[in-house]
């Protein structure tokens, strides 16, 4: 019984090994098909690439990088696929944040005591970093909304959100209206259940060098399936909306050595108040 338990312990790590290569052989083929070959040797660089990251945090050496989202310290973090290209200093490799989702939990760590005392805060698409700090935080409070996953507080459409006007005191939608197709509707609806008094707090990726947005005309697979790309032109939405705002970046709440150490990027968080 011994030998036998001692024989299939023996064989688990080959298996392992073997199942991970036949994923990694499976997923590369399956981007050839679909995408090209670029994103597929991208896919594999960034495989094998942090394979010798994780080896290289390993040694004993003095640590650069901090992630606030888990408390991680290390010399690199990991590389990102991002399938079309890749990011390299993004992926913690303890707790999988980005660096956006640092920058989102650092953001909220600071602005936590201007959030009005009462009054609801809503969190849309609502990510796991962030929200672990919210909602013990603000308790009852704080609302998880979700069209499509199951395990959040309230299931809603952001371009018809099933709450009464001036329900809400504060709305967190980071990464969310680049996926929905009647934006200015959607902004409209946040408008109402905001009130006159309360904060939007909004993220979207934004083009490089001032561009207009970018409509396409279907998801797309090689920018993690946006319908848009915005550009600074998203200002006008606001004002259509009625709303007023100002973009909060890293460089405006951190000094040059904390944005190294969190792995930063240039990304802004929108303020929007109703005009």
């Amino acid at each position: 019984m011994d030998r036998n338990c001692h024989d299939r312990q023996s064989w688990s790590l080959p298996r392992r090994v073997l199942r991970a290569a036949l994923d990694l052989c499976g997923n590369a083929v399956r981007r050839i098909r679909t995408l090209g070959w670029r994103p597929a040797l991208i896919g594999l660089y960034v495989y094998f690439g942090n394979m010798v990251l994780r080896a290289y945090n390993r040694l004993p050496l003095a640590a650069r990088f901090e992630c606030p989202c888990c408390g991680w310290r290390g010399r690199r973090y990991l590389f990102h696929d991002v399938i079309g290209y890749y990011k390299t200093d993004s992926v913690c490799p303890d707790c999988r944040a980005h660096e956006k989702h640092r920058w989102f939990f650092l953001f909220f760590q600071r602005k936590l005591a201007s959030i009005p005392p009462d009054g609801s805060v809503v969190h849309f698409a609502p990510e796991p970093w962030v929200s672990s700090m919210l909602r013990p935080k603000l308790g009852r409070r704080y609302v998880t909304a979700d069209l499509c996953e199951s395990s959040v507080d309230l299931k809603a459409d952001l371009a018809a959100i099933p709450l009464r006007t001036a329900a809400a005191s504060s709305l967190i939608v980071f990464n969310v209206l680049d996926y929905v197709r009647r934006d200015l509707v959607a902004l409209g609806e946040m408008r109402r259940v905001l009130g006159c008094e309360g904060v939007l707090y909004l993220h979207v990726p934004l083009r490089a060098g001032g561009k207009p947005t970018l409509q396409y005309s279907c998801p797309d697979p090689l920018d993690s399936l946006h319908i848009r790309k915005y550009g600074l032109d998203i200002l006008e939405l606001f004002r259509k909306s009625g709303f007023r705002t100002a973009l909060v970046t890293p460089r405006s709440m951190f000094d040059r050595d904390e944005i190294q150490r969190y792995g930063l990027n240039r990304d802004g968080i929108f303020e929007c108040f109703p005009a």
